[in-house]
């Protein structure tokens, strides 16, 4: 396949909001020219390129914290409890946005598997992406 096609081919992928895999050497230009067909398949979303083997897992999927929850009981007693809930990951947008998992076969097993619960349900833990996203 050259180059017209795999373009051709990964914008209809995009139109279609079908996710693909492209595969080649180091270096040949695939973040390149994934951002640039993904800037003219949608102008008004922000690309974000993940560097997966650059990756640690808090680094993607967020930073545990601990939250004090203070309610009271039926008699009006005051019951304190500890909540752990994830702080949404830096590189993830509110708004539209096309993400690019670049290096993906060179990931720590744990985040990959982080990944893959983005690319199949478009959320890690509870926070989610934005409707108009694509991966």
């Amino acid at each position: 396949m050259n180059i017209k096609q795999s373009q051709r081919i990964m914008r209809l992928a995009m139109k279609a909001k079908q996710p693909f895999l492209l595969v080649g050497h180091s270096g040949i230009g695939k973040t390149q020219i994934t951002e640039q067909i993904a800037k003219e398949v949608f102008p008004n979303h922000k690309f974000v390129s993940i560097f997966a083997a650059q990756q640690e897992m808090g680094d993607f999927i967020g930073i545990p914290e601990v939250n004090t929850l203070t309610l009271l009981d039926e008699e009006g007693n005051k019951k304190v409890s500890k909540v752990t809930s994830w702080a949404r990951p830096e590189w993830m947008p509110h708004e539209p946005c096309v993400i690019f998992l670049d290096e993906l076969n060179n990931a720590r097993v744990d985040v990959e598997s982080g990944m893959l619960q983005l690319v199949l349900e478009g959320r890690i833990h509870t926070h989610r992406l934005h409707p108009d996203s694509y991966i």
